[in-house]
């Protein structure tokens, strides 16, 4: 695909008879910058990015595509936008966590908390690990949801992963605006001090910074410094939340073939403490998050569908066949229920 799709929205044809999506173009990109001015101060770099990846996955992977990404697509750039207000909490609970992460899980790991525990075992090969895994954060759910999306009998599946995603992602964006905390780096480079300025992205990466050491160039530093608005956003944990859901669609739509997938959610665990980018009171709440958002995603949104089997009168649900055929064990079970 390519480049007659790209000579295709360029033709004078075309135009004419899909007016509406240029219109729909054009208000999306006047609204999207006029957020950008009012709530983050400027419209930078990173705007415009996003306004070009937009257009390149419609060029590339088509409308039906850009359709179906949308709420995952929207989320993302409505998460960017609504971290600057969430930003704007004054007061960021650096001791509180610290103190439930030490009560409920220091006298498992020699008094420590876990993630300062693990500091024990800092050697280069695991660092390069946990460094790996640990960025594969977005790019998981957007392979899993990709393989959900390309085959129309898994496209259901694909909505469900899609709307979970979104709603963990909004749960989890509130959360931040709500409950502001410092996660184990900030206390392990600074004490229980608050932060005299939210702007200490570059300092966000944490333990990334030993490969930027590694590589002598500041990958991590800079990623974060420039993509983690607020670096004050750990609790729930996302990693978690995300690493989990990835696992869970993938074992419940693949079966065996997926239940591989176990193993990302926990190297992501281990990863994030290890890196001190959570604390392991984060990663539960995640994990929880996911699981309501899993709920509401598949149980309320997307209803299961009653089963059907065949019989003499053709394809119907099994509770109407079973109702019909076994009146009297129906009648025996509800009065046992009942008692």
């Amino acid at each position: 695909m390519k480049i007659q799709n790209l000579k295709l929205l360029l033709s004078s044809s075309y135009w004419k008879d899909n007016w509406r999506e240029y219109a729909y173009a054009m208000f999306f990109i006047t609204i999207y910058l006029l957020l950008a001015k009012i709530m983050e101060g400027a419209i930078t770099l990173f705007h415009i990015i996003i306004i070009i990846s937009i257009i390149l996955v419609r060029i590339f992977m088509g409308k039906e595509f850009l359709k179906d990404w949308f709420p995952i697509i929207s989320f993302f750039i409505m998460y960017d936008m609504l971290r600057a207000i969430a930003d704007d909490n004054r007061y960021i609970y650096v001791k509180e966590p610290f103190e439930a992460e030490q009560l409920f899980f220091a006298p498992f790991f020699g008094g420590n908390i876990p993630s300062f525990w693990l500091d024990r075992i800092q050697n280069p090969v695991i660092t390069a690990i946990a460094a790996f895994l640990y960025s594969l954060h977005i790019f998981m759910p957007i392979f899993l949801g990709y393989l959900l999306w390309r085959k129309e009998e898994t496209r259901k599946q694909f909505f469900e992963f899609a709307w979970t995603l979104t709603l963990t992602s909004y749960f989890a964006l509130f959360t931040f605006w709500l409950f502001p905390v410092a996660p184990p780096w900030w206390i392990w480079s600074h004490g229980f001090a608050q932060p005299d300025t939210l702007m200490v992205s570059h300092e966000s990466a944490a333990g990334l910074k030993i490969i930027d050491k590694m590589i002598g160039f500041n990958l991590f530093s800079n990623i974060y410094g420039t993509l983690n608005s607020n670096p004050f956003a750990a609790v729930p944990s996302l990693h978690a939340a995300y690493s989990f859901l990835v696992a869970f669609f993938a074992i419940r739509n693949y079966g065996k073939k997926g239940s591989i997938a176990i193993i990302y959610p926990i190297g992501i665990y281990f990863s994030a403490l290890y890196l001190k980018h959570h604390y392991l009171i984060d990663l539960i709440l995640g994990t929880v998050y996911a699981l309501i958002a899993t709920y509401i995603a598949t149980r309320l949104v997307y209803k299961p569908q009653p089963r059907k089997v065949m019989d003499n009168e053709g394809e119907r649900p099994i509770e109407e066949i079973y109702e019909e055929k076994y009146p009297l064990t129906d009648q025996i079970i509800l009065v046992g229920h009942n008692r």
